[in-house]
């Protein structure tokens, strides 16, 4: 690098004020520096002294003499006439930044169970985004895992989460609890009896959620302890709808979320099974809104949140 080169890269890192610059577009765009200086709420002297200032860092004069008058060289008049674009440039990102983080506008990435989501989120959901018409939802479904590993990595900013959070990276709040509870349709009952006891549940035909059962399992140890699982599963599938679906035809018995057989029970398309004995109280399993601690709490993120952790 020359002498010159080092010179020039010296003085304009040096050229730290903008302000300097947003006088100099000013008075390139006024016919006098005092117009300027009214345009800029300041002084004659004052704007006289910023572009002597501004002079000296760039280290080459930018106004001459023309009779009475101060006028801009050329080159003062391009490097005013580049200000005054980059500086909108500036302003605008300037803006954006303020509003991406201040204004509930723009993207925010939530992760849900699906039966879960339909039943708290949706509501919620769709009464904010009708207020709030900016902010870009992105919803993933998936099992609670994931969604936790998801979270942790960045890939997700919210989730809803049906089990204990282990991370601690990550701040909760419980939003609900689920109950697990057994259900058939009125035929199925008729042709079987209704059960009573563990013995009777063991015999009966279930339908399960995956190979580990985990919602059927709560539910007995809640009620039978540790007498041994039913062996009698009929179906095993890692969808809510598809359990109902089958149970709805009368073809076994299955342990769901109540939430999700509410609508169900309601219209008499199944009925609750009830043991007469409980050993450890109900199977319950709370559920809970989680987001990383560490995550920028701009405006869009607090109110997806606000909506979800809204008791109603």
């Amino acid at each position: 690098m020359s002498t010159i080169d080092a010179s020039c890269t010296y003085r304009f890192a040096v050229l730290t004020d903008l302000e300097l610059l947003r006088t100099l577009v000013i008075v390139a765009e006024s016919r006098t520096f005092g117009e300027a200086a009214a345009r800029r709420h300041l002084t004659t002297s004052a704007v006289s002294q910023q572009m002597k200032s501004l002079e000296r860092q760039l280290g080459a004069p930018l106004f001459e003499r023309v009779g009475r008058n101060a006028v801009l060289t050329a080159a003062g008049a391009r490097l005013a006439g580049v200000a005054a674009v980059q500086l909108r440039v500036l302003d605008d990102a300037v803006l954006d930044v303020a509003r991406d983080h201040n204004e509930p506008r723009g993207p925010v990435r939530l992760g849900a169970p699906r039966p879960f989501a339909r039943v708290w989120a949706r509501p919620r959901l769709a009464r904010l985004l009708a207020a709030m018409p900016l902010i870009e939802l992105e919803m993933t479904f998936d099992g609670p895992s994931a969604l936790e590993a998801s979270l942790v990595r960045g890939e997700i900013d919210l989730a809803i989460l049906v089990q204990t959070v282990e991370s601690p990276s990550l701040a909760v709040e419980r939003i609900g609890v689920e109950e697990f509870v057994a259900v058939a349709s009125p035929r199925y009952v008729d042709r079987v009896g209704v059960p009573r006891d563990a013995a009777d549940f063991a015999r009966l035909r279930h339908i399960a959620f995956d190979r580990d059962l985990p919602m059927l399992a709560g539910f007995w140890r809640a009620h039978f302890g540790r007498t041994a699982l039913p062996t009698a599963i009929g179906v095993r599938v890692a969808s809510l709808d598809e359990m109902l679906a089958f149970v709805e035809a009368g073809l076994g018995i299955a342990v769901l979320p109540d939430y999700f057989v509410a609508d169900a029970l309601e219209r008499g398309a199944v009925v609750r099974l009830d043991p007469a004995t409980r050993r450890r109280g109900r199977a319950r399993n709370p559920i809970y809104l989680a987001w990383r601690r560490s995550a920028v709490e701009t405006a869009r993120l607090v109110a997806v949140r606000d909506a979800l952790l809204a008791r109603s």
